[in-house]
C-alpha cells in the first residue's frame, strides 16, 4: 500500500486514513528560519519508498513553507503529483486519493495524475465540502476507472495526466 503525503492544511477536516500522512506545521522557528523543512524531511523519510506527494504547484503568492514540500520530495526521489490551484478541489482530490489508496488501487500515481487535471475533463459537476467546491459527480470507483483510461503520457517527463490539462508531474502544457 502506498502512503500519501500532503500539506496539513489540505488534510484538515478530512477523515483520518492510514494512507494519508499530513505534514503538520511546527509551531516553533529556529535561528530565524522555518522548522517546516525539518518536519517535511521527517515525514518524507517515513514515506519511502512507495510514498506519493500531493502538492499544489508552487507560486509566488502561496505559502513558502508549503512550496518546499514538492521540491524536497523530488530530491528524496518520491513521486509528486501537482494538484490544481483551487483549494476546495485539492481537498476533494486528497480525500479521493485516500479512498483509492486504502482500496490498494493499482497504478495509483498514474490515476492521481489524471485526476489532478479533472477540471479540464468536462465531467458532470456537483458541490462538495463546506466550501461547495465544484467536483465531478461520479463515484470514486468510476473515477478511478476513468482516470486509468484518460491518462496520457507527457512528452517532457515520465509523468502525464489528462490530455486537456498540464502534466501533473512537471507542469508542462501540451
Amino acid at each position: 500500500m502506498s502512503v500519501l503525503v500532503v500539506d496539513g492544511a489540505l488534510a484538515e477536516g478530512l477523515r483520518s486514513s492510514p494512507c494519508l500522512v499530513p505534514v503538520a506545521r511546527p509551531s516553533r522557528t529556529w535561528r530565524g528560519g522555518s522548522a517546516m523543512a525539518d518536519a517535511i524531511v521527517d515525514v518524507l523519510e517515513g514515506a519511502r519508498p512507495r510514498g506519493v506527494v500531493l502538492a499544489r504547484a508552487p507560486r509566488a503568492d502561496t505559502d513558502t513553507d508549503a512550496a518546499i514540500l514538492p521540491q524536497l520530495a523530488r530530491v528524496m526521489a518520491l513521486e509528486v503529483v501537482r494538484l490544481p490551484d483551487d483549494v476546495g478541489l485539492c481537498r476533494w482530490l486528497v480525500a479521493l486519493a485516500a479512498v483509492m489508496c486504502q482500496a490498494d488501487c493499482p497504478d495509483l500515481t498514474r490515476r492521481l495524475q489524471t485526476l489532478a487535471g479533472v477540471e479540464a475533463a468536462g465531467l458532470p459537476r456537483r458541490p462538495w465540502g463546506w466550501d461547495g467546491a465544484s467536483v465531478p459527480a461520479l463515484r470514486p470507483r468510476v473515477l478511478a476507472r476513468w482516470a486509468w483510461h484518460a491518462w496520457k503520457p507527457c512528452a517532457a517527463c515520465p509523468g502525464g495526466g489528462h490530455e486537456a490539462a498540464p502534466c501533473a508531474r512537471c507542469g508542462r502544457r501540451r
